[in-house]
């Protein structure tokens, strides 16, 4: 096999569920938590990651709160969503079944925490995929840092050229190219701006897994 490890982001890469999470932390986090909505949020939470987007909210809301209480508001609304109302990626499905059944390890690499990943991967039937889970609390950095990735390859134990990563974060797409690792971006209405940067950085730029070129990476 080409690859030792497939490794795939979550949100707007296996399930399209970012305008979720924006909606819950730009607006709703806001109003149930009593505070007027500030719209220059959004801007600013762009690099962060959600430990330091939840302290950013409590600096501008002046709510009475920890980064904890936050996080778990922000991982309930977004429990029900997964549940309720976010649905996966075109072709994600026969994707993962074909690549498990040619031997493949696929790893879930997410910014997102263990609890409602959980809930959300177990909601779409997705844990009988993943051989491990890995978060940014896991490696100590966001996946806007390199030293993510650099953590990742000692975790795993692994080559650069072992992996091959799916990612819709223009960022992420870069750090993980400049270590090595081949790179698939995924692109949606959100990143659209950063299409460029994702096909400097990776071998192929998708919408979804109906793809027929995806089919050239494992050859």
């Amino acid at each position: 096999m080409k690859y030792k490890y497939v490794m795939f982001d979550f949100d707007n890469t296996t399930v399209d569920s970012l305008d979720y999470w924006h909606r819950v932390m730009q607006k709703e986090a806001f109003i149930d938590f009593g505070v007027k909505i500030d719209k220059s949020f959004k801007h600013q939470m762009t690099k962060l990651n959600n430990n330091d987007k939840a302290e950013r909210f409590i600096e501008i809301t002046g709510i009475n709160a920890s980064v904890q209480d936050v996080r778990d508001y922000w991982d309930k609304r977004m429990a029900y969503y997964y549940c309720n109302k976010v649905k996966l990626l075109k072709g994600i499905i026969p994707f993962l079944e074909s690549l498990k059944s040619q031997g493949y390890k696929i790893v879930l690499v997410t910014a997102s925490e263990q609890g409602v990943i959980d809930i959300a991967i177990k909601h779409f039937g997705l844990d009988v995929f993943y051989s491990d889970e890995i978060t940014e609390t896991e490696m100590g950095y966001p996946k806007s840092d390199v030293r993510f990735f650099e953590n990742l390859l000692k975790y795993l134990k692994v080559k650069p050229s072992e992996l091959l990563f799916f990612e819709d974060f223009a960022k992420s797409v870069e750090n993980a190219h400049s270590v090595g690792i081949d790179c698939v971006g995924v692109i949606h209405h959100i990143n659209k701006d950063k299409k460029s940067i994702l096909e400097n950085n990776a071998k192929l730029v998708i919408k979804n897994y109906k793809d027929k070129r995806l089919k050239s990476l494992f050859n």
